[in-house]
């Protein structure tokens, strides 16, 4: 949505997963009142700048929290790119979960001495077997 800024109020600092972040909370001029963060002191925009903004969550325990840009968002909002090995991760992961539970059931009744780095390789072995079955599967 597009509207004016009508005040701008500091709500401290906190350390996110991308650095020191400054909060704020900003109302605008359709009445519309939530909680922006900015990599700055001052954030990119000031009382009376048209802007565009998406609520990007609204609850009863966090508030509104908004993402504010003095640019048009790309139509269907902002999107965060994929990681381009999301699912072949999900897959290996999987495999590698089941290899375990394979591997620890198969000797739950024995008693090991061997190292840990070993039994690891013995469970990544099975976790590849795994993966090369199942993406050949998805061949089908």
């Amino acid at each position: 949505m597009q509207a004016q800024v009508e005040s701008i109020q500091g709500k401290g600092e906190w350390k996110g997963k991308y650095g020191l972040l400054y909060q704020f909370e900003v109302a605008f001029n359709d009445g519309t009142v939530g909680e922006a963060n900015s990599k700055t002191e001052e954030p990119p925009y000031k009382v009376g700048d048209e802007v565009w903004y998406e609520v990007k969550s609204d609850n009863e325990r966090w508030g509104k929290k908004l993402k504010i840009s003095k640019n048009q968002p790309p139509e269907g909002g902002y999107q965060s790119a994929p990681a381009p090995n999301k699912d072949k991760q999900i897959i290996r992961g999987m495999c590698f979960k089941v290899a375990g539970m394979a591997w620890a059931n198969q000797y739950a009744h024995k008693q090991f001495e061997l190292p840990q780095s070993v039994l690891v390789k013995g469970v990544i072995e099975l976790a590849k077997a795994y993966e090369k079955a199942f993406n050949e599967w998805m061949e089908e």
